[in-house]
């Protein structure tokens, strides 16, 4: 699978910058560059397993609930992944710092199914 580096990662031998794609074949190598933060997934795709939790502000009467996702969760996450989210949930945040990137993201109201 494709990956973006999300700081300076040797994988395999090979050097990779930040925003560099690294094609890394081994699930237990990947989970692991995932778990610390040095890979991320790239833009549209989330790594496997990988939910937020939506803090519901209007129960919902067709199955799809309204609210805000969990700001603890989001301050967790690496900033490649976080400009990600934003990019995919509309959000202009090109310039924001990851402080104001989680402040912009935790405030957009998001729909989930229920």
């Amino acid at each position: 699978m494709i990956y973006t580096a999300n700081s300076t990662v040797t994988v395999e031998g090979k050097s990779y910058r930040p925003g560099d794609s690294v094609d890394i074949q081994d699930a237990s190598t990947a989970d692991e560059l995932l778990a610390v933060g040095f890979i991320v997934t790239p833009p549209g795709e989330y790594a496997p397993g990988e939910t937020l939790t939506v803090e519901v502000q209007q129960e919902p009467d067709d199955g799809t609930a309204t609210g805000h996702l969990n700001k603890e969760e989001l301050e967790a996450m690496p900033k490649a992944q976080l400009l990600t989210l934003a990019e995919n949930m509309g959000l202009d945040a090109k310039d924001l710092t990851k402080a104001k990137l989680v402040e912009a993201i935790a405030a957009a109201e998001v729909q989930a199914e229920v």
